[in-house]
């Protein structure tokens, strides 16, 4: 069923996803205090305009930059959304902030429900390190239920706007990650569909199983507070309920005692305030009035003692958020959406798995493609052979660079053929990836 899909094409976007967003602190940034939709799973859609609307203004974006470089003066990667409640692409100088963003060293992404696509050849020709499309439908029949207010068309007009933009820039820098929200009730036939259009597109499809936010939200359903009809169909719509995700939960056994959002990631609202979290909505959550003015210290310890994240984490609800799932919430999803999903998940296991390189147009585990480069070396030098292993060994160290002895191996070719520029390379980071190894720093000495 999905055996046409260019897994190999999904897994390099995936990991160049990964190796973008690695950093040591985050920072969601709303640019636009506003959103062109309503959807109910939101909390702009599904709590009251509790803060005001507005665009932030790039002087004062400039100015966060410049404090979140003064508060993290190591050389660790700083990686800023521009985004947590409200739209991106609909503030006119999108294409600025991310430069901005970029210029000042940081990793930089947006997420887009694009429908408003005017300013959409700005933000490609900026090059964030990815613009995510938060979606849920292929046709407007069921997309419309859960993205309200948009059209789908729209969307997928976009898409294609997005791909056309992205060669015109010669932009290869930017993944375009499909963030697919999965119901009950766009599963399988709207699923299928935008996977196949992701694919066509050359964009990574990443499909995930909705929830409800924002926390606030989700306390209430659990507390069995009042919630509105419209809070009530979407829990109808979900693969697994909130009541099912605490009970999967505690009877897992998991317990994160800590929650990565209190001491790596600090979200700031368009008008510079700073909220709790990036999960959390109401005004009685903020945590400081103004950034500019807030010691980065003072964050952290109002994060750390908040009296509220002991009522999310309570309720497990940082596992849902953070990403934790326990064996019995994939059971829970597969036995919800059948044999299909599974089918699904068996095709694209392997996508982002840092234990498989492409190679040939195919997902491989790398300790094969490594036998089979060495395997290659057993003829000597004859230079067919040679290069046959070269290109096994490159394939290690595009897609397996932290595997030290793949690196050596590539470097120890190239010097064999006579290109001692990459092996210097290539020596230099298999010592540094693994210092103690005496063959890695002698090839570097050789060289």
């Amino acid at each position: 069923m999905y055996e046409t899909i260019d897994w190999a094409t999904q897994h390099k976007l995936a990991l160049r996803l990964q190796q973008a967003q690695k950093a040591a602190r985050y920072y969601f940034v709303d640019i636009a205090g506003t959103c062109n939709l309503r959807c109910p799973s939101c909390a702009v859609g599904n709590m009251p305009a509790l803060h005001k609307k507005g665009m932030m203004a790039r002087d004062r974006f400039r100015s966060i930059l410049d404090k979140i470089r003064s508060d993290n003066t190591g050389s660790d990667r700083i990686f800023v959304d521009l985004y947590n409640w409200g739209e991106p692409l609909l503030h006119p100088d999108i294409g600025g902030i991310i430069q901005d963003t970029r210029e000042a060293g940081f990793g930089c992404g947006i997420s887009s429900n694009l429908v408003f696509g005017k300013y959409l050849a700005k933000a490609v020709a900026a090059k964030p390190d990815y613009i995510r499309v938060s979606l849920s439908g292929y046709f407007n029949a069921t997309y419309q239920q859960t993205h309200t207010g948009g059209d789908v068309n729209l969307v997928k007009a976009n898409l294609y706007k997005l791909r056309h933009e992205l060669e015109r820039y010669e932009n290869t820098q930017t993944v375009i990650q499909i963030g697919f929200h999965v119901y009950r009730t766009n599963f399988p036939d709207d699923f299928r569909k935008m996977l196949r259009l992701s694919d066509e597109l050359g964009f990574l499809f990443s499909p995930a199983v909705a929830n409800i936010m924002p926390i606030e939200k989700s306390v209430a359903v659990l507390e069995g507070q009042a919630v509105s009809g419209q809070d009530l169909d979407l829990l109808d719509r979900l693969i697994v309920h909130p009541k099912l995700w605490e009970e999967l939960n505690l009877a897992s056994g998991i317990d994160a005692t800590n929650c990565q959002f209190k001491d790596r990631r600090t979200t700031i609202n368009f008008d510079g305030s700073v909220a709790l979290c990036c999960a959390t909505y109401e005004p009685d959550k903020l945590i400081a009035n103004d950034f500019l003015a807030a010691a980065e210290e003072d964050l952290v310890a109002a994060r750390r003692n908040h009296p509220y994240c002991g009522t999310c984490m309570k309720h497990r609800l940082h596992h849902c958020y953070t990403g934790i799932r326990p064996d019995s919430f994939h059971e829970k999803v597969l036995e919800v959406l059948g044999e299909e999903y599974s089918a699904y998940k068996a095709a694209s296991v392997h996508v982002g798995s840092r234990d498989h390189v492409v190679f040939d147009g195919q997902l491989t585990p790398y300790q094969e493609i490594y036998g089979q480069g060495m395997e290659r070396l057993r003829y000597g030098d004859e230079p067919d052979q040679l290069r046959a292993a070269e290109k096994h060994f490159d394939a290690l160290v595009e897609y397996a660079p932290w595997f030290a002895e793949g690196l050596f191996q590539a470097a120890s070719v190239k010097k064999r053929l006579g290109d001692s520029g990459a092996a210097r390379e290539l020596a230099k980071a298999a010592s540094e990836a693994h210092p103690v190894n005496p063959n890695y720093s002698a090839l570097l000495d050789s060289l």
